[in-house]
């Protein structure tokens, strides 16, 4: 069979690649509604779905013979993390059985580095396999503006309708079709059944939300964006502060200053942008607005949660005996790490006299970063580090210094590095990069701050969304 040419190349039909960009919004969309992606048939279906969008992507790239776009730095990191993580999953120095007794058996590789149970490091890799793969995805994917721009709204839309849902069931005082009445005392929120989770989510989704909110008080005929985005900050907010978590709260008010003053001070001078007075007038509405939706949803939750807070800062605090014994745990993890996924499995062999304070089982440490660092070493804890401090770097500094960005891609920028700083600091009171629709989110807008070096600049004069 003959070998076809390069113009025949070109125009191959691009169903797969079409495919699996759609496929990918729906991915977007199901993962925080399907209970957070917690349970394991909810993680199992999240990693299929990004497996099949993957292999479609890859098919695509090899039958029009096209190297997809990657950050060298990404696809490098990337690698090695996984070459890293299988190494550890398939050299396993021990097999955990019941009671979390751990059972040497002989590893492949005796004198290299392993995991403490095989079967666990194994399945979290999977997972890892995925959502690495699909942050290279998304930096590719970014080149076309039409598809970045359907990503940032599919994610600002689950969000806002998620969080709508989350202030009915307070409204309401009902699970509302998701939990069952015997959890009804548990403080979940929307699909999620731990409120730092669905915090985490807020506090990812408020920059993005509020940057289309943003993008369409730049346009004067957008009445239909701004019917829809500027109801949906209030909502974030709102939910912010209905869910009873209080670092997310406090998170929000931060990420809520830090856009005012982006609003009123950040952006170009040569932008058409409204009159100041009517920014402060758009400020107020929206004070105004979210705080009768908090006092709709009701307030009284939270604000029993605050009232706690005085008797709870002491060394008997949970988080803070739980901080000790992690940081019992680091000499022992050493330079490798105990292996992807089994901080639940070391973590009760390090409690020791403080069992008692910290009753229960702790699946997370409440710090992602020590966790890390528990699991992955510091071999791997410091290249997760670099890929995502390098995006959210990467973010702001094009944000800053790509002045023939459009006007739409200069907000995209901003307030996806500002949605990462937001994960940055949540994560270092609550785990929330462990929860698999909040990594994937993560991930999504790390692709973003990857990819955003190649995006095509034009004038700022570019009606917004062209």
């Amino acid at each position: 069979m003959p070998e076809p040419s390069s113009n025949q190349v070109a125009g191959a039909p691009r169903i797969f690649a079409e495919l699996a960009r759609w496929l990918f919004l729906a991915t977007l969309v199901f993962a925080p509604w399907a209970y957070g992606s917690t349970p394991p048939w909810a993680i199992a279906c999240l990693e299929g779905l990004l497996g099949l969008v993957l292999a479609l992507w890859l098919a695509d790239a090899a039958i029009r013979r096209l190297k997809p776009s990657i950050h060298p730095a990404l696809l490098t990191g990337s690698l090695l993390l996984l070459a890293y993580g299988w190494a550890m999953a398939l050299n396993p120095h021990f097999r955990v059985t019941g009671n979390d007794y751990f059972t040497p058996v002989r590893p492949p590789a005796p004198w290299a580095p392993g995991t403490v149970d095989g079967v666990t490091s194994a399945w979290t890799m999977l997972r890892v396999t995925c959502l690495l793969g699909t942050t290279c995805f998304v930096c590719d994917l970014s080149a076309r503006r039409i598809w970045r721009q359907r990503v940032w709204r599919v994610m600002a839309a689950t969000g806002v309708t998620l969080v709508l849902f989350g202030l009915l069931q307070s409204a309401f005082a009902q699970p509302l079709l998701v939990w069952s009445r015997e959890d009804a005392g548990v403080p979940y929120f929307a699909t999620y059944y731990y409120h730092g989770n669905a915090g985490a989510l807020i506090n990812l989704v408020l920059p993005l939300v509020a940057g289309l909110a943003a993008l369409n008080l730049r346009t004067p005929d957008a009445h239909a964006g701004r019917a829809f985005w500027f109801p949906g900050v209030f909502i974030c907010v709102a939910g912010a502060f209905v869910n009873v978590s209080r670092s997310a709260m406090s998170i929000t008010v931060l990420l809520c200053f830090v856009l005012l003053l982006w609003q009123f001070y950040g952006e170009p001078r040569n932008e058409i942008l409204p009159p100041r007075r009517l920014r402060w007038a758009y400020a107020f509405v929206m004070a105004g607005v979210v705080a009768c939706l908090v006092a709709f949803s009701g307030w009284e939750r939270p604000a029993q949660k605050w009232a706690l807070l005085r008797g709870q800062l002491n060394f008997a605090n949970k988080r803070f005996v739980s901080t000790q014994v992690c940081l019992r745990m680091l000499p022992d993890a050493r330079w490798h790490g105990f292996g992807p996924g089994t901080f639940a499995l070391v973590f009760p062999h390090y409690t020791g006299s403080q069992a008692g304070l910290i009753p229960g089982i702790w699946r997370y440490a409440h710090d992602d970063y020590l966790q890390a660092i528990i699991e992955w070493g510091w071999l791997g804890a410091i290249p997760l580090a670099l890929l995502f401090i390098g995006a959210m770097a990467r973010l702001f500094l094009n944000w800053k210094r790509r002045r023939d960005f459009g006007v739409s891609d200069r907000v995209l920028v901003f307030a996806s590095g500002l949605a990462l700083a937001g994960v940055a600091i949540h994560s270092t009171m609550d785990f929330p990069l462990q929860i698999a629709s909040l990594q994937l989110y993560a991930c999504v807008v790390a692709g973003f701050g990857w990819g955003c070096g190649q995006w095509s600049g034009v004038r700022s004069s570019t009606p917004p969304g062209q």
